[in-house]
C-alpha cells in the first residue's frame, strides 16, 4: 500500500503526525474566522439592514468553528492479502467416454492397426 497525505485524507500514514499537521493548518483558519466574526459584528450594529444576512453568516462560521475544532481523523486498517492452500483428500471424478468417443477411439485404433501391418507388408 502506497502512503498518500492530502487534505481531508490521509491513507497508510500516522494518525498523530496527520492530527499535528491537521491543527498547525487549521490554527491559521481559526484567527481568521474570528477576525472576520469581529469585523461582522461592528457592521451589524453600523448598518441595520444587513442584520440578518450577518447574522447569518456568523451562524455559519460558527458552525466550521465547530466543524474545525473536532475533526473526524480516522485510521484506515492496511489490507493484508494473505493466500491460504489447504490440501484435502478428495476423489477426482474424470469424464466418463460416450458413444461418440468410444466408436472415435475404435477407429483410429483400426487405422492405425491397418497402418501397421502395410508398413510390414511394404517392408517385406
Amino acid at each position: 500500500m502506497v502512503e498518500s497525505d492530502s487534505l481531508g485524507v490521509a491513507v497508510g500514514v500516522d494518525v498523530a503526525t496527520h492530527e499535528q499537521k491537521y491543527k498547525l493548518l487549521t490554527k491559521d483558519i481559526k484567527v481568521q474566522i474570528d477576525l472576520l466574526l469581529a469585523e461582522l459584528r461592528k457592521m451589524k450594529t453600523g448598518s441595520p439592514a444587513l442584520r440578518i444576512q450577518i447574522e447569518l453568516i456568523e451562524g455559519f462560521l460558527a458552525q466550521l468553528d465547530q466543524f474545525i475544532l473536532f475533526p473526524r481523523i480516522v485510521e484506515v486498517p492496511k489490507i493484508v492479502e494473505k493466500i491460504v492452500e489447504v490440501e484435502k483428500d478428495r476423489i477426482v471424478h474424470l469424464p466418463r467416454q460416450d458413444d461418440r468417443s468410444l466408436k472415435m477411439e475404435l477407429s483410429l485404433s483400426l487405422l492405425v492397426e491397418k497402418l501397421i501391418l502395410e508398413l510390414k507388408r511394404i517392408k517385406k
